[in-house]
């Protein structure tokens, strides 16, 4: 990375943007909290759109509290690993927030996967529940290592109504444990889920991450922080209207940057998170834009470079879009200048890696900040970073000068 700044934790004051702080303050909560205060705040918002279904705070509460006491009664202890397997579906996020209210830790494997994969994950996370969408059966028959203990398969047909915990039985005989059956078999136990005490100093999600060598390593996120970049990234869209914005989901679940951007900070927020089930398909991720109008979309250049070349692109209004932040990659110039001028819309580039929850950096989104092409902008409330030379890692490069970034916060 290059320095751009002399003072790298303390960037010029004429350039940071003057209505996001540069220290804010963060709750001492565990992050399920979130979603009980948007519950409270916004119960009759729409929380989460799945094609033609809409799921409300209220009924997403209702859920995760169904399912938190289902997996206590079922024997989850403090800290035990459950690990997802979904597409971008509602079920996906209704799992991640009840293992966390359950007092357990998530672990999400990519759709990609293959046998040998599943496996490695399973395994090397010690996750002894393993929920997954039924799709995935020939996939992981086989790849299922024994400290799993419990497989729950779970159906996307129920989750097209906007109860689904109503729906008709998937398996009424319980030979096979279906997520939806659960739902509809199970009462919140508020006394239950009253007692589980979290220490938010522990993991709630153990993020797998390539890395640069050997196998893929799960870097355990604590609740603080999880929490805390949420709220940063709520200070970087000053501008964001609480119970009013509408959140483009067409990054996958099951990584860290979707998770925080588009998952945690819609529920922060109360915005209303339209699934994208497949976003290669430029014709999906153009309808569900539109008639969405949605106001949020961030992504990666590849999206916005497919919109900006899409045939007949003239022809769609796109003038819900306001804030874009793309990231887990460059964000080249033209394909950014292209689309702001084509939506009219604002679309800054960041940066950050898993072990940062990810999001460490960004340009500003504020009407008040200044971009600069090719740059990943300034450290985020409460970060602070520093360049170092690549032969100790102790000396601060100067202004032009590569070398390896070091962040805290």
């Amino acid at each position: 990375m290059t320095n751009m700044f002399e003072i790298h934790n303390n960037p010029p004051g004429d350039l940071w943007p003057k209505d996001v702080p540069r220290n804010i303050d963060i709750p001492e909560i565990p992050l399920d909290q979130m979603l009980r205060n948007a519950a409270e705040k916004f119960p009759d918002k729409i929380a989460i759109t799945y094609f033609t279904s809409h799921f409300t705070y209220k009924k997403i509460n209702e859920l995760v509290d169904r399912l938190a006491t289902a997996l206590l009664k079922m024997g989850l202890k403090p800290n035990e690993t459950v690990a997802l397997h979904f597409t971008n579906t509602p079920s996906c996020i209704v799992s991640f927030y009840a293992v966390v209210r359950a007092g357990g830790k998530v672990t999400l494997l990519s759709p990609l996967f293959k046998k040998l994969e599943i496996t490695y994950q399973l395994r090397d996370s010690e996750a002894r529940f393993y929920i997954h969408w039924d799709a995935f059966d020939q996939i992981n028959e086989g790849a299922i290592p024994d400290n799993v203990e419990k497989v729950i398969q779970s159906s996307v047909s129920p989750w097209f109504s906007s109860e689904p915990e109503k729906e008709e039985l998937m398996d009424p005989s319980g030979n096979i444990l279906y997520l939806e059956d659960i739902l509809h078999n199970t009462e919140p136990d508020p006394t239950l889920l009253a007692s589980v005490k979290v220490d938010l100093n522990e993991p709630c999600n153990l993020q797998y991450t390539g890395g640069t060598t050997g196998l893929p390593k799960g870097a355990m996120l604590t609740h603080r922080n999880l929490v805390s970049n949420a709220y940063q990234c709520r200070a970087w869209f000053p501008d964001a209207v609480e119970g009013g914005e509408v959140m483009l989901v067409a990054l996958p679940l099951y990584h860290i940057y979707a998770q925080t951007v588009a998952m945690h900070l819609s529920i922060l927020i109360g915005a209303n998170m339209v699934m994208v089930s497949n976003p290669r398909d430029t014709d999906e991720l153009l309808e569900t834009i539109v008639h969405n109008k949605i106001s949020i979309f961030p992504g990666v250049s590849a999206l916005y470079n497919n919109l900006n070349n899409y045939q007949g692109i003239e022809n769609h209004d796109l003038g819900s879009i306001k804030f874009c932040l793309c990231g887990a990659g460059a964000l080249p110039f033209e394909v950014q200048n292209t689309f702001e001028k084509m939506t009219g819309a604002v679309l800054r580039e960041g940066y950050g890696l898993t072990e940062a929850s990810p999001v460490s950096h960004a340009v500003p989104l504020s009407k008040y900040g200044k971009a600069k092409a090719g740059s990943v902008g300034f450290p985020f409330p409460n970060t602070e970073c520093k360049i170092v030379d690549l032969e100790t890692g102790t000396k601060i490069v100067g202004i032009g000068e590569e070398g390896e970034i070091c962040v805290k916060g």
